[in-house]
């Protein structure tokens, strides 16, 4: 194993398994959680993928549908399993990734061997996926009720007409319907490879301990069919609407998104550690809620508890979105568009606060199993380098910020309005 320092005491070991998994283990000795995540590189968005020069697809919903069977496997209750040893176990799909994990203060390792075994022998069978099919399309019919999803999705739908950025990870009904043994199997032989998973362990032990139970159980054994991973397939276009409009009079509220479409390729000069947190940092810095802008806008009315920012950024594509209700909705799209044409000069001394707070934030996840796990897991999976993370957020300039503001015109600048009259 290597050994590496992240911060003052703080020590993660890796280890590359001769079938391509990637080990990392923190010990955390001080405390008494233990926290294990199996994150797998399939997400929602793994539609279209190129691998081994051949060109594949899959229905929306695929990843998710995996998880569910993945985490049922073959009428196996495995949150009752473990919480019959005072255990917790879960797992999520999100756009770029499934994750399977599992915390507990006691028997730690014979969990950790039970996870690794249930997650290397998978059984599929036709009741299980016909079970977890009709859960998935009860799931999508309560989605689509709830007006920010409603909202969210047609700003994503004019900003990008690649459903990848903006299908429900769980699919849709006709695409669920469309999952079937074979679309899984295809899933887990592409995707579910060795080389396209890490497993992240976080707690007190020693590192040695959790490493043996790792070579020793049937993860270390599953082959590698594939050298390489799967290359998502991508369509960058936009949509010709750039500003839609939708009257609905049984909605009690008026809500209202602008979204800003950020070229990735205007960053191609700065190093992809910063770049990530140079874009979160521009946004939050103009409109976080200690901003300017937002307390302009609070000031004026025009937004309320409801206001949202979110960054999204991937290999290959990235957006920011702002959102609110609004008893004025066209006059708070307006002032925001002209608040992004008319950005002033960043204050070195704000700007120092941010990164502050940035570092602060970072050190105080390592007193917290779960909130270490989270960040390590979350950096690994962004290709970021963990190492010298603290390095990249006290060396960031205002020139590295400053060049989102680039992406910024006409074209890039995309709004949503759901009204009631």
């Amino acid at each position: 194993m290597i050994k590496t320092k992240l911060l003052k005491d703080e020590f993660i070991y890796y280890e590359k398994l001769n079938n391509g998994l990637e080990v990392y283990i923190h010990p955390k000795n001080e405390l008494i959680d233990n926290y294990c995540a199996l994150q797998v590189n399939f997400g929602g968005q793994d539609l279209e993928y190129i691998l081994d020069n051949k060109k594949y697809s899959l229905p929306a919903g695929t990843a998710h549908f995996l998880e569910h069977v993945y985490f049922e496997n073959d009428d196996i209750n495995l949150s009752d399993e473990f919480a019959d040893k005072n255990a917790d176990i879960n797992a999520y799909t999100s756009r770029e990734v499934t994750k399977y994990y599992f915390n507990s203060q006691v028997n730690f390792i014979e969990l950790l061997r039970r996870f690794l075994k249930h997650f290397s022998e998978v059984k599929i069978t036709d009741k299980t996926i016909n079970k977890e099919r009709n859960i998935i399309k009860k799931e999508i019919l309560m989605y689509e009720d709830n007006l920010y999803n409603q909202v969210n999705d047609e700003l994503l739908k004019q900003m990008y007409q690649d459903n990848k950025v903006w299908v429900d990870i769980a699919g849709t009904i006709d695409s669920v319907n469309k999952i079937n043994f074979t679309v899984l199997n295809q899933a887990i032989n592409h995707f579910y490879q060795p080389s396209n998973m890490t497993l992240i362990v976080t707690g007190a032990f020693e590192p040695e301990d959790i490493l043996k139970v790792i070579k020793e159980s049937n993860f270390n054994k599953l082959p590698n069919i594939y050298g390489m991973k799967p290359k998502l397939v991508f369509n960058d276009k936009s949509s010709t609407n750039k500003d839609f409009v939708k009257t609905n009079l049984n909605q009690k509220v008026n809500y209202v998104m602008i979204g800003l479409k950020i070229d990735l390729t205007i960053f191609k000069n700065i190093d992809k550690n910063i770049k990530r947190l140079a874009i979160i940092l521009f946004f939050e810095y103009y409109f976080g809620e200690s901003s300017k802008n937002y307390q302009l806008l609070e000031t004026e009315n025009l937004i309320n508890y409801m206001y949202s920012t979110y960054v999204k950024i991937t290999g290959n594509y990235a957006y920011f979105t702002i959102g609110s209700e609004s008893n004025k909705p066209k006059k708070l799209i307006k002032h925001i568009k002209q608040m992004l044409y008319n950005l002033e000069p960043i204050e070195k001394d704000i700007f120092l606060a941010h990164k502050r707070s940035r570092i602060g934030n970072y050190i105080g996840y390592f007193e917290n199993v779960y909130k270490i796990n989270y960040i390590l897991s979350d950096l690994i999976l962004k290709h970021i380098n963990i190492y010298n993370y603290l390095d990249v957020i006290s060396n960031i300039k205002v020139e590295d910020v400053l060049i989102t503001k680039e992406v910024i015109s006409d074209k890039s600048i995309f709004s949503t309005c759901y009204i009631n009259k």
